[in-house]
């Protein structure tokens, strides 16, 4: 789970293991045990299940807390993200990140809103060290053994898996190696953790279908495979976009994922993930290079950076300097923001020095929210899975409130037919730019307009006005339109230049593609 900070899925940054690397206690599962052996489990959730269940980070318990408990009517389970397995030759060790009144005080304030508690274990290991693990029956026995020890010493309901190191670091070469010991693993402890009463919940990246091929997605954690063994299937349809700018859940890849999903395990076992986050970035041009005009200074310049939802507009205010123009892409079903901003100050070699950075933010809120929700309907899931659940801002709230209201909650699990992949959506054509210069043939020193006009007409597209440089592109200057679709670039000719080239560039906007004008040379007289 990546950012899970920011959030799990794909290969990406993840914070997440550095807050934890920083910040783990290394409570032993011994002392982990005491203080909330005496609590029982909840009673299992009706079938009638609640829409919501999510993830509570160490690093977010405070605010995670609080969301859970201002929304307790909505949520069913909950999993505090405080354990991490780590194995090292045939050995696992499990240690907490939070101490054991911290996991006291948050069990028992669950458990007294009618909250089930399955806490998340996740895989700290070294690449391929748990597979390894998994693959030798003996190690693989004694680490059920252990998990189902720290579940009922604790008197947890049950525990959630979060093992992604075999999708995001052992590479796919070991896949054909580990996907049966993973089965063989969920299996065995799904069985004990079942004779003891608890559930088994698992935590998996997007899988296509069961071909195990290259398109596949992250076949290795075999869905059909492992589904009569658990109970819950939260499958992380995020993270879509991590090291470029891009959606964080487009709606195309939740359909995709689902499709195949539902015909591999029963549906009314699998929560669809959803992402209370977003990710700022610095944009990129038409032809994929960074959009920064300049040289930027050393230090101060922003790289990816997260957010969580619930502070989207006060931290990209904060970020731009004044409250970005938001528009929501509803192809995607996503909201997104676009600003420049110039920074100040030394370079590498001392210098004072400046640039202007384009940046793009993308994330889910409550417009985007109530967009994912219908999928649950459709496919007949057992509802959605937050990360994180402290993320969530209000609007996504009432989203699931309102949708939580009229939907018809699936009673049991049962296997699902097939669902036929839907039809892409039809493409949107790209706008026409068109460019209309003050002159062609400019006088040294003389100011030259370039009006500019995008049908059809939409106010606040960013246009840029592009040169091309020993056979690059370079954006010079940008400008936004107004309603009529219009909007006028201006640059003053040197004096020692004969000609340039020019093209005039448009953003993506809303459902609105990116769109380049003709190229065109202006010429000194």
């Amino acid at each position: 789970m990546v950012v899970r900070g920011w959030a799990h899925g794909r290969r990406r940054i993840d914070p997440r293991a550095t807050i934890r690397a920083l910040g783990a206690l290394g409570v032993g599962l011994a002392l982990v045990a005491g203080p909330l052996a005496a609590a029982p489990p909840v009673a299992a959730e009706s079938p009638a299940r609640p829409l919501v269940t999510g993830w509570l980070p160490s690093w977010a318990t405070k605010s995670a807390r609080a969301a859970v408990e201002a929304n307790a009517d909505l949520i069913g389970e909950a999993s505090p993200f405080w354990h991490t397995a780590r194995a090292s030759g045939a050995q696992v060790s499990v240690t907490s990140s939070v101490d054991a009144g911290t996991m006291a005080a948050v069990t028992g304030a669950l458990r007294a809103r009618g909250i089930g508690v399955i806490p998340s274990v996740a895989d700290g290991s070294a690449p391929r060290a748990m597979a390894a693990v998994l693959r030798d029956p003996v190690a693989r026995a004694a680490h059920v053994a252990q998990l189902v020890a720290l579940v009922t010493a604790n008197g947890y309901d049950g525990l959630e898996l979060d093992y992604e190191k075999f999708a995001f670091s052992d590479g796919t070469s070991t896949w054909a190696q580990t996907r049966p010991a993973w089965v063989a693993f969920v299996t065995e402890l799904g069985a004990a953790l079942r004779a003891a009463g608890r559930k088994l919940a698992l935590a998996v990246p997007a899988m296509y279908d069961g071909n195990r091929a290259s398109t596949s997605g992250y076949w290795v954690y075999d869905y059909a495979g492992v589904a009569p063994a658990i109970d819950s299937l939260r499958i992380m349809t995020y993270d879509y976009s991590v090291s470029r700018p891009g959606p964080i859940a487009p709606l195309s890849f939740l359909r995709r994922t689902l499709s195949y999903a539902v015909t591999a395990v029963p549906a009314a076992k699998i929560r669809l993930g959803v992402p209370a986050y977003g990710r700022l970035w610095t944009a990129r041009r038409a032809d994929g290079t960074r959009a920064v005009t300049g040289t930027c200074p050393a230090s101060g310049v922003p790289g990816t950076t997260s957010f969580t939802s619930a502070v989207a507009l006060s931290y990209l205010t904060s970020m731009a300097g004044a409250a970005p123009t938001v528009a929501f892409d509803p192809v995607v079903g996503e909201s997104v923001a676009r600003f420049s901003k110039e920074y100040r100050g030394a370079g590498a070699d001392g210098k004072q020095t400046s640039c202007v950075v384009d940046h793009v933010a993308w994330w889910v809120d409550g417009q985007g929210m109530a967009a994912r929700l219908p999928l649950v309907g459709e496919f007949g899931l057992a509802g959605v899975a937050a990360w994180q659940l402290g993320g969530v801002d209000q609007p996504s709230w009432d989203a699931f409130r309102a949708y939580a209201q009229g939907w018809t909650r699936p009673v049991a699990p049962a296997p699902a037919p097939p669902v036929a992949a839907p039809p892409a959506p039809p493409p949107v054509a790209a706008p026409v730019v068109r460019v209309q210069p003050s002159t062609l043939t400019p006088r040294k020193g003389q100011r030259v307009s370039l009006s500019v006009r995008i049908s059809p007409a939409r106010k606040s597209v960013l246009v840029r006005r592009q040169m091309l440089v020993k056979g690059r592109w370079r954006t010079m200057a940008t400008a936004r339109t107004d309603s009529a679709g219009r909007a006028v670039l201006t640059l003053r000719w040197p004096a020692t230049v004969k000609a340039r080239t020019y093209r005039v560039v448009t953003a993506r906007t809303g459902s609105l593609p990116p769109a380049v004008s003709a190229r065109f040379t202006l010429t000194r007289r």
